[in-house]
């Protein structure tokens, strides 16, 4: 019985969000800058805003589908020219008064970097004030940057246009599990923007994705901190966890996804029954993450199998000099032409720039191909990831340590049997390692 009155209520929920008109719940007298009669039969306006990788679009689509089912889920393609633009993308419910009136439409934005600079600050409120329309190109870079600099903070405000047109919800998307939320630097980052957002009267409704990773603690602190980086009040703030059935991975404001890239990697491994026993690595599926400029020498000269089970990831600073990286990161490569060593530069030249990506990175990466494989966080400090160490390890297949890339090597955290640390070699087996040693080594 209980089951039965569940559902009816939920049932009475959508239609009524299916139906809903704006001033429908308060009035219309609650938009008090609107002109007389701009009101009648709008759509309520809602940006859903948020750092990349925090699931927005993913969100979308989630609501579309409890809606109006999965087989009405929008196709989202967040769609990208050139570095530093992007597509907006405008998603309208389907009205089910007689005259096809009111409803809401959700405007997917791009993801924001976590430095959160001008340009970006003023390409959230040109979005609010519906300045920024659907399937426009969004500018960012350098360019955006220097001429949010020019105009100043209140560049967005000059061409405001109708309340009507404007955004009249901010739906900000946070990644419950995002390291940078957990520790608490959400807060400063967003500081101004929450000011100006109650300032215009915005609605803020927050939502905590991968609610599905948290426990009943993590939940509640998790809300609590979210109501002190959004400002939003206690009945705004959700926490979500994405429809999962044949859900893919909607949200592709990155420029390359982690997931895809080791999808990729992983998918011209050899298969496992076309391998030679003897062939065989010894280690298990190992992963390193490295704070490069922290630790230039971790990666020195080490000489790679074509054909490997070691994964690596550098991340550098964007103005870090092209020549010393190729020289010192050599272009390593399996047999098939696949990078062995991939490289990520940071967006900006903000200090933490490189920090941030790689948190975000090794967050939003899939260890799900693998039994149980080792990750390690290399930078310069012994307790630098720590945190970031903490969440990876809730995954209980997976083993995640801190290292101090400064005082050893790569070679220094693989199976002695598969290395020669006098070489510099990796082996693909603990059979060839053995062989070496005896024809090069042995007195």
């Amino acid at each position: 019985m209980a089951s039965n009155n569940l559902d009816c209520e939920i049932r009475t929920l959508r239609e009524k969000l299916k139906n809903y008109r704006a001033g429908s719940i308060e009035g219309l007298h609650s938009f008090s800058d609107a002109l007389e009669g701009e009101m009648e039969g709008m759509q309520i306006r809602l940006a859903v805003f948020g750092m990349t990788g925090a699931g927005k679009s993913s969100l979308v689509n989630t609501i579309w589908k409890t809606l109006y089912g999965r087989e009405n889920a929008p196709a989202i393609e967040q769609s990208s020219g050139a570095e530093g633009t992007q597509l907006l993308e405008d998603f309208h419910s389907r009205s089910g008064s007689e005259d096809g009136c009111g409803g809401f439409v959700f405007h997917d934005t791009r993801g924001f970097n976590f430095d959160f600079n001008r340009a970006e600050e003023n390409e959230l409120f040109r979005i609010l004030y519906g300045i920024v329309s659907a399937g426009q190109l969004i500018e960012r870079g350098d360019w955006a940057e220097k001429m949010a600099e020019e105009a100043g903070q209140g560049a967005h405000r000059l061409e405001k246009p109708p309340v009507a047109d404007q955004v009249h919800v901010a739906l900000w998307v946070i990644k419950a599990n995002d390291i940078r939320f957990v520790n608490g630097h959400y807060l400063d980052k967003f500081n101004f923007v929450r000011q100006k957002l109650n300032m215009e009267g915005v609605t803020i409704v927050t939502v905590l994705t991968h609610d599905d990773k948290l426990d009943s603690e993590e939940r509640n602190e998790a809300k609590k901190k979210a109501m002190e980086v959004t400002g939003s009040k206690r009945a705004q703030t959700f926490v979500f966890a994405n429809w999962l059935g044949e859900q893919e991975d909607y949200d592709t404001s990155l420029n390359e996804n982690p997931s895809d890239v080791h999808k990729d990697f992983v998918d011209h491994q050899p298969a496992e029954e076309n391998k030679n026993p003897s062939e065989e690595m010894t280690f298990v599926y190992t992963v390193f993450f490295i704070e490069w400029e922290a630790c230039k020498d971790f990666l020195r000269d080490i000489r790679f199998p074509a054909r490997t089970q070691i994964e690596v990831h550098v991340f550098h600073r964007k103005d870090t000099d092209q020549n010393q990286l190729r020289s010192m990161i050599p272009d390593k490569r399996h047999h098939d032409g696949r990078p062995i060593i991939m490289k990520h530069s940071s967006l900006t030249s903000f200090p933490n720039a490189v920090e941030d990506l790689l948190v975000y990175y090794a967050s939003s990466f899939d260890f799900s191909r693998h039994k149980k494989p080792d990750v390690y966080l290399v930078s310069g400090e012994d307790r630098r990831y720590e945190e970031l160490a903490k969440i990876l390890r809730k995954d209980k297949r997976v083993s995640a340590w801190v290292i101090d890339g400064r005082r050893t090597t790569l070679l220094d955290w693989l199976d002695a049997n598969c290395v020669c640390k006098m070489c510099k070699f990796i082996f693909e087996s603990a059979h060839e390692g053995v062989q070496h040693y005896d024809e090069f080594h042995m007195k």
